[in-house]
């Protein structure tokens, strides 16, 4: 399973949380397998 995990930052609202939290996944899965990549 591949996890991307973003962080709540000042100012974000719901598309850019969830644009950022799709960025990480995509970044997991493109290192291979079980990956997890946290954005800050």
């Amino acid at each position: 399973m591949s996890t991307g995990v973003v962080q709540l930052r000042p100012g974000d609202d719901a598309n850019g949380l969830v644009q950022r939290a799709d960025e990480a996944l995509y970044a997991a899965k493109s290192g291979g397998r079980k990956r997890v990549v946290a954005v800050h």
